[in-house]
């Protein structure tokens, strides 16, 4: 999915949430940083350069966070699956491992926060976004078209006896040998 950014949007966070950058301080606390070993790994990745951002509730509990890359700041680089990695063009940003607390589910944290952070980004010059998601995550999906997003491809990834494999559409099957650039280049895949 994509979508451009446009630094005029005036979303707010929903009632009792504030929408903030988070940091390592802040999954610390976070119930789902500490859920299957997460906490480590999200140190690396903001030691590595990446951003996230969240919702803190009243309480100032972090209740749901987005991951960000941007193509122009930081690693342009992420791991999507396993060991499969999108590149990100100057302007790009990508979404992705976005989460809320199912205590704070069905309250719009996650379109809202896509919303949120995609405004923030476009004022410092970022100008279009992209997301991918599980085509059978029916929530993922409704919170993504909900911030605005438009399906931009779909793929198959496949891994078999270590090597990986990309199948565009209803095509036949390519294999992965650098990062999947994207935007306009997907379509070379």
């Amino acid at each position: 999915f994509s979508r451009g950014l446009d630094p005029s949007n005036k979303d707010e966070a929903p009632a009792g949430n504030t929408f903030t950058d988070l940091t390592a301080r802040d999954f610390r606390n976070c119930a789902l940083a500490g859920e299957r070993g997460r906490l480590p790994r999200f140190e690396q990745r903001l030691a590595d350069g990446y951003h996230c951002a969240g919702f803190r509730d009243a309480e100032g509990r972090v209740v749901s966070y987005i991951w960000i890359a941007c193509g122009d700041a930081g690693p342009s680089s992420v791991a999507i699956w396993r060991d499969v990695r999108v590149s990100l063009q100057e302007g790009d940003v990508f979404f992705w491992d976005c989460r809320t607390d199912p205590a704070h589910e069905g309250r719009g944290l996650y379109r809202t926060g896509l919303r949120i952070a995609g405004t923030r980004l476009a004022g410092t010059g970022s100008r279009r976004a992209f997301i991918e998601t599980d085509a059978d995550n029916a929530a993922s999906r409704r919170g993504i078209v909900g911030a605005g997003f438009l399906p931009a491809d779909e793929l198959t990834l496949i891994a078999t006896a270590g090597l990986y494999w990309i199948r565009r559409g209803t095509a036949g099957l390519r294999r992965i040998r650098a990062p999947l650039r994207l935007g306009d280049a997907v379509a070379a895949i």
